[in-house]
């Protein structure tokens, strides 16, 4: 038996699968949208719900205050307690002072002065026997020491050392003073030359005081003397070319002491 072809297209049956998936998948797709949406509304309600109801507690809470206005009204004020007034203490009366008694200032006493003389003083009128001159006031020289004795320059003044003296040496007065000390200037002494081939010349010095011991109340010079440093060093082979003098040590203070000793403290016979 043959077909015969008609003028209506008759569809296959691979076409009438594919339009069922097609369906099939539209409704998928619809009714998974249509779950979703119910889902989120759900979602919205149920957090409107919750939010409404925490918010209606919190303003019911703040807002209706019968609880505290009860309790405030149930509260019985306190009763007043009377205290029993304090009797008046009476001031304690004022007790006279007594004014100090005025005290007689003590009447300044006079103290006879002293028959110290200053040193400057003593030198001044000590200071003719740089001459040889007599001391009209001064002490004789005899007895036991110690002789009081004064310290001054070759022109009459105070000397440097002189508090350096023993404080027993010291006179009080000029009519205390048997011995004067004259201490002359420092000076320096060539000792030796030392020549050098194609240098100068170096010099050795040594330094030098003279002293020179008087009885005060003559004037007279009991003895004299010249004090010697120490001598410098020798000279040696070669020396620096800037070197033209070699120096020995000063006189020292404890050299005049030493040496005025023996006239300070010796026994002169009556």
């Amino acid at each position: 038996m043959s077909e015969e072809t008609t003028g209506q297209q008759t569809s296959t049956p691979d076409q009438d699968g594919h339009g069922k998936k097609r369906h099939w998948l539209l409704v998928g797709i619809i009714g998974y949208a249509a779950v979703m949406t119910l889902v989120v509304i759900a979602g919205l309600v149920i957090g409107a719900i919750l939010f409404l109801g925490h918010s209606d507690e919190e303003i019911a809470q703040a807002v209706d205050p019968t609880e505290t206005a009860e309790e405030v009204i149930e509260t019985p004020a306190p009763e007043p307690t009377i205290t029993a007034e304090s009797e008046p203490t009476e001031a304690p009366e004022a007790t006279p002072t007594s004014e100090p008694e005025a005290t007689a200032t003590p009447e300044p006493t006079v103290t006879p002065e002293s028959e110290s003389e200053s040193l400057d003083k003593i030198i001044t009128d000590c200071s003719p026997s740089c001459d040889g001159e007599a001391i009209p006031l001064a002490a004789d020289y005899i007895g036991s020491g110690p002789h009081p004795i004064v310290l001054m320059t070759s022109v009459g003044t105070e000397h440097e050392w002189s508090d350096m003296l023993p404080e027993v040496w010291w006179p009080d007065r000029v009519e205390d003073v048997q011995l004067v000390a004259i201490i002359g200037p420092e000076t320096e002494v060539v000792i030796q030359e030392c020549p050098y081939q194609d240098a100068p010349s170096i010099f050795r010095y040594r330094f030098e005081r003279s002293v020179r011991i008087v009885e005060a109340s003559s004037g007279m010079t009991i003895d004299s003397e010249v004090l010697l440093g120490s001598e410098p060093r020798e000279c040696q082979m070669q020396e620096p070319w800037y070197l033209v003098r070699l120096d020995g040590d000063h006189v020292e203070y404890e050299q005049v002491e030493e040496w005025l000793e023996p006239f300070v403290t010796r026994n002169i016979p009556q």
